[in-house]
């Protein structure tokens, strides 16, 4: 048998199945198979290839997609919504405007504004570790006078302090009602 002058008969000639010739990346299976009977029919059987399946990779980008789409709507509805972070913002020493000093571990705010003459008035306010407050006592560093201070509430209190303008280091002494008296040092600057 021959291929009519193009040389001798190919290897499939013949025989009972011949199947179509796959390309270079071709899958491994291919679309159809020709079958010759005797009498010279071709019957070609179709078939549908299978469905691919979905990868694990493809299932995990998307559940990385899906959970970083809610990390990100998380974390903008805490930064709209305004997550209290504790701090007052209103009263006598609003952490905005006030100093924080610390001693041992316990916070103490202290705000400035003008007084009468050249006296500043300055709110000391104890953080909730004191707790209530027995005495109060503040003092400009380096001057042995101590200023006046009244007691506003248990952990409140408001002085009135000689200091001219710019800025002066104070000691404020707090006493609470329960453990040992706390010296607190803050710079406080005249308005």
């Amino acid at each position: 048998m021959s291929s009519e002058g193009y040389g001798p008969a190919p290897r499939t000639a013949g025989t009972r199945y011949c199947r179509a010739g796959r390309g270079r990346g071709a899958p491994g299976r291919g679309a159809f198979v020709a079958r010759h009977s005797a009498d010279g029919i071709v019957l070609v059987k179709c078939w549908r290839p299978p469905e691919p399946q979905p990868s694990a990779q493809g299932r995990r980008g998307r559940a990385v997609f899906t959970v970083a789409v809610a990390a990100l709507a998380t974390t903008m509805t805490l930064l709209l919504a305004g997550v209290p972070t504790g701090q007052p913002d209103t009263g006598p020493c609003a952490a905005r405007a006030s100093v924080e000093a610390y001693a041992g571990g316990h916070l103490l705010r202290l705000r400035a504004e003008p007084g009468a003459g050249s006296a500043t008035l300055v709110h000391l306010c104890a953080g909730d570790s004191i707790g209530r407050v027995r005495s109060w006592a503040i003092s400009i560093k380096g001057d042995d006078r101590t200023a006046a201070v009244q007691r506003v509430a248990d952990r409140v209190a408001l002085a009135s302090v000689p200091i001219g303008p710019g800025t002066a280091a104070v000691a404020v002494t707090v006493v609470p009602e329960s453990g040992q008296s706390l010296t607190f040092t803050a710079p406080v600057t005249s308005p």
